[in-house]
């Protein structure tokens, strides 16, 4: 159920939008991925991970430009209300890995 809920809503509605939206130009969520496995339930809360996939774009569409892709991993956390559907309370991506300096260099 809470796997479902994540699929449909729109993840910029997440407390990580603003995270992934300051990567590039123009940011674009093009999958979540989420383990059902992978989320913990106690009573009326629950937590989990996933992974968020983006496509990230620098310059305009009129210009040349340059896009890449990437990944980052995601937590979430939540409660269930009165009619028992899934609210999500805060969710935070990990994009260190996106400011990592280069080992190889």
């Amino acid at each position: 159920m809470i796997a479902s809920y994540l699929n449909e809503v729109d993840p910029t509605e997440f407390d990580i939008w603003a995270d992934l939206d300051a990567l590039s130009t123009h940011t674009t969520i093009d999958d979540i991925e989420i383990d059902p496995a992978g989320i913990v339930l106690s009573g009326e809360n629950f937590e989990g991970v996933f992974n968020v996939y983006v496509s990230l774009q620098y310059g305009t569409d009129n210009e040349e430009g340059f896009t890449t892709s990437d990944s980052f991993l995601a937590r979430f956390s939540g409660h269930f209300d009165e009619a028992n559907s899934p609210v999500i309370d805060k969710s935070e991506v990990d994009t260190s890995s996106f400011y990592a300096d280069d080992e190889d260099s």
